[in-house]
């Protein structure tokens, strides 16, 4: 017996997967998003090579745990600080000390 994950889904199999659409997952298909093979005009999937492309170009990273820097906020003094929001808007800085 084939493995699961080597197994040739359709497009409604990686749908049902991925809660979306044949269609969609077609249409990803077609634009390079999602790895397929194309045998005539069907085209198959193996779930590990979704799963791996999803991975490495979808995967959104997890946030930093509470009281640690997150991404760009520092103090007045440049260092990083957990409670302080440095935003731009229409040109403006603003910096929000909590």
């Amino acid at each position: 017996m084939i493995p699961a994950s080597e197994q040739l889904l359709d497009a409604a199999g990686v749908g049902k997967r991925l809660i979306m659409s044949p269609r969609t997952v077609s249409e990803m298909a077609v634009e390079k998003l999602l790895p397929c093979y194309q045998i005539g005009s069907l085209k198959r999937f193996k779930w590990a090579h979704v799963e791996k492309h999803l991975d490495a170009h979808f995967l959104v990273p997890a946030l930093p745990a509470v009281g640690t820097p997150a991404g760009g906020q520092t103090t007045d003094d440049g260092t990083m600080g957990p409670n302080n929001l440095r935003s731009e808007v229409g040109g403006q800085r603003s910096v929000i000390n909590n």
